[in-house]
C-alpha cells in the first residue's frame, strides 16, 4: 500500500489538516484517478466577481 498526502476539512471555519493515508491498489472493476490540479476560491470582503 502507498501513503498519499490528503487535505482534510472536518467542519466549516476549521483549519485544513494535511494527513497521510494508505491507498490500496484498485480492485477488479475499479480504477484509480490521479487529480493533477485543483483550486479553492476564498471570498473575503467585497468581491467584484460575486453576483447574487
Amino acid at each position: 500500500m502507498k501513503f498519499n498526502p490528503i487535505v482534510i476539512s472536518d467542519a466549516a471555519a476549521v483549519a485544513l489538516v494535511i494527513e497521510d493515508v494508505k491507498v490500496a491498489p484498485p480492485q477488479t472493476g475499479e480504477v484509480r484517478v490521479q487529480i493533477l490540479f485543483t483550486a479553492l476560491r476564498l471570498k473575503v470582503g467585497c468581491d467584484p466577481d460575486h453576483r447574487n
